[in-house]
């Protein structure tokens, strides 16, 4: 794909990414949609995006595009491999070569190249958006600045939802709580006229 084809592109998914929060409320279904704009836009042999769980500090995929099956239950420790590196350091990177990074975890055998890109909530690494390619030196710094703007906009989107729906769980709890106190009320309501 041509450079200015490729901007062009990555400005329409940019797009795409900003107004899917108006069409969906599921982070699952988001992180498909998003996984896909990148795949659009830069042609990967394949991607993810794995989001880091909270309770154990595990990187965990949540959405893949080319990966093997048996790798829908990949877990990675911060720190470990590419992507774990990404997300320990904040840093993005791009590896010209896998076969000459110590840090590579192989998924594919035919995998030569890969960039990964931290996804960030409030200065917080929250994930990782990673791709991989069947060539040498796939990703150039382009790559590395399209790919961080399509992050950048897919990690804004998933904290919205995120926040969506913390704000959905509050209010159905504030809700619940008001009936039960409606309901002690109207027991008490009823227990003072039958007494009196």
């Amino acid at each position: 794909m041509e450079a200015r084809e490729t901007e062009r592109t990555a400005i329409d998914s940019l797009y795409h990414i900003s107004s899917l929060v108006s069409n969906t409320d599921d982070p699952k279904v988001a992180l498909r949609f998003i996984l896909d704009e990148i795949v659009r836009v830069l042609e990967p042999s394949s991607a993810s995006i794995s989001l880091i769980n909270p309770d154990n500090k595990r990187l965990e995929l949540e959405v893949s595009h080319g990966l093997p099956d048996d790798w829908s239950d990949m877990d990675l420790a911060l720190g470990q491999g590419i992507t774990g590196w990404t997300a320990l350091h904040g840093r993005s990177i791009i590896v010209p070569d896998v076969r000459e990074e110590p840090r590579y975890i192989s998924v594919r055998p035919d995998i030569r190249s890969e960039m990964a890109v931290p996804m960030e909530d409030r200065g917080m690494v929250i994930g990782v958006v990673n791709v991989d390619s069947e060539d040498t030196n796939a990703f150039d710094e382009d790559s590395l600045k399209i790919l961080t703007l399509l992050t950048n906009e897919a990690s804004r989107g998933i904290s919205r939802l995120w926040l969506i729906r913390q704000l959905r769980t509050k209010a159905n709890q504030l809700e619940s709580l008001i009936n039960m106190g409606q309901g002690l009320v109207g027991q008490l309501d009823t227990e003072e006229i039958l007494e009196g």
